[in-house]
């Protein structure tokens, strides 16, 4: 049975949407000639419909988990959780900003000796502290450390998405992003980067191995079965050597 090119185009659309499947499901599934028969996408219409649903499941994803958080915090299982990430990101912020402070020392350092060497480089210049200038630099601080907070959490994020594995697409880095309390404006754009890098990757190998875009498909449903019973067998396992300590 064939189908409507622009049936599969929003179905595509509405599979990319969906938690799990997402782009990396989408893609293949949208250029299946088993499945649609001469209704199959091109390897170009498949990526735009994908990435578009992508693109709706990264604000609809946002919005669903950034209040997620508030919900959690009043559970203390969670409330661990959260505050153990939050001190993880600000660890991470402290030794970056070490890595750059140490990379400034030096620089002037590299300055000194120069100047040293040639004194004429700093003749007639003098620089004045006023009390206002020092209350600027101490309100400038902690702006910074936000800005650095905010960067390296985005980059976490953008990581995660864009990795083309199972489980990292834009649901499961939206709740990344609730739980590193990203803000509504930079999680958005941070996912639809990633989901263009792993859109680009993903029609990459798409139109390598088009010829084998089915067996391809089958693959991926098998590793996500793989994945699902290894998941739940782990659970399974954990819960019962818990209970046997107890």
């Amino acid at each position: 049975m064939d189908f409507s090119p622009i049936l599969v185009f929003l179905i595509t659309m509405v599979l990319a949407m969906l938690p799990i499947v997402e782009i990396r499901g989408a893609l293949p599934v949208g250029m299946s000639v088993a499945l649609w028969g001469t209704g199959a996408l091109s390897p170009a219409l498949s990526w735009l419909a994908s990435l578009l649903g992508g693109i709706i499941a990264c604000f609809i994803a946002v919005l669903v988990f950034l209040p997620f958080r508030k919900f959690l915090s009043r559970y203390k299982i969670f409330q661990k959780v959260f505050t153990h990430c939050d001190k993880s990101v600000q660890d991470w912020v402290e030794k970056f900003s070490q890595q750059q402070l140490k990379r400034k020392n030096k620089k002037e350092k590299k300055l000194d000796k120069t100047v040293i060497n040639n004194p004429t480089i700093i003749e007639n210049k003098q620089i004045e502290f006023t009390p206002q200038t020092k209350v600027e630099n101490v309100q400038q601080k902690p702006a910074k450390k936000r800005d650095k907070a905010t960067f390296l959490k985005s980059a976490i994020v953008f990581i995660f998405c864009a990795l083309p594995i199972p489980f990292s697409g834009v649901w499961s880095a939206g709740a990344l992003c609730s739980i590193l309390k990203l803000s509504f404006t930079p999680s958005v754009i941070v996912l639809i980067l990633a989901n263009i890098l792993s859109s680009v990757v993903v029609g990459f190998f798409c139109i390598m191995f088009a010829e084998f875009i089915d067996l391809v498909l089958v693959v991926m449903v098998l590793l996500m079965l793989f994945v699902f019973i290894y998941s739940g067998l782990a659970y399974v396992l954990n819960r019962k050597s818990k209970n046997q300590q107890q």
